[in-house]
């Protein structure tokens, strides 16, 4: 095919392999559908390199960021910050979760806490917090009450892989709990738990409860540790109080 550009002859094969040789193959495509487009004819070379570069970027980026909602469990999540009702009826200010979309709390490492009824958004909101982080470059990980419970019991027989997952939950920049406390924790759970938190001091935790905090401590079988984890829970946090009907039934 003949370029447009008269100044740039049309990228043969050849010239486009030599891109995926160097794995920056969305350089080498951007950079073909410019020379192959009339309206492109008076840019000049570096214009070319420039916008193969920022094309390469922005296809890195998005790689990433893909990686990172996939890790955090958030991938299929369509939740976000902007599209949050504001309801009279919820109590919900939104001068509070426009400061939380800024993610300041990330950054120092202060917990969240949305306590609110069933069914009234708490789990949209704080997986639209943590699609926000995960924008932003932090890495995320989010859990339901059942599915932290199965992620520590599918490990508990495997020294290495529990390790690996306290680990993994304990360095992630925000981890995320929904429907915390919505039922009772065995003892090995809250020992995975308090293992996880004890190294969470200076990271950023967010939690999703139907309970006040004060009707946390009945979830644990182990006094001692629940102690522990709801000291470094309660530390203090951001709250995010919701009030309203359940919106599934509207």
């Amino acid at each position: 095919m003949t370029s447009p550009n008269t100044a740039f002859p049309a990228m043969s094969d050849d010239d486009y392999e030599l891109f995926k040789q160097f794995r920056i193959t969305a350089m080498g495509e951007a950079i073909r559908t410019l020379l192959e487009d009339p309206a492109t004819a008076g840019l000049t070379g570096s214009q070319i390199i420039r916008y193969g570069l920022h094309s390469l970027k922005h296809h890195r980026d998005n790689v990433r960021l893909a990686k990172r909602r996939k890790a955090a469990h958030l991938d299929t999540s369509t939740a976000c910050v902007e599209n949050i009702h504001y309801d009279s009826n919820r109590d919900l200010d939104k001068a509070t979760i426009d400061g939380l979309a800024q993610l300041d709390w990330v950054r120092h490492g202060t917990n969240v806490i949305v306590q609110a009824p069933c069914g009234v958004g708490k789990t949209y909101i704080v997986k639209a917090l943590g699609l926000a982080a995960c924008e932003n470059g932090y890495d995320v990980r989010y859990y339901t009450h059942h599915g932290l419970i199965r992620a520590i019991e599918e490990v508990t027989d495997d020294t290495g892989a529990y390790y690996q997952l306290i680990d993994d939950l304990s360095t992630v920049d925000v981890l995320i709990i929904d429907d915390f406390a919505l039922g009772s924790y065995a003892d090995a759970h809250t020992r995975a738990i308090a293992d996880v938190l004890d190294r969470r001091e200076s990271s950023a935790t967010v939690l999703a409860s139907q309970l006040q905090p004060q009707d946390w401590y009945r979830a644990f079988d182990n006094p001692g540790f629940s102690e522990a984890i709801l000291s470094r829970l309660l530390k203090p946090p951001i709250v995010v109080a919701i009030n309203g009907t359940d919106r599934r039934r509207q």
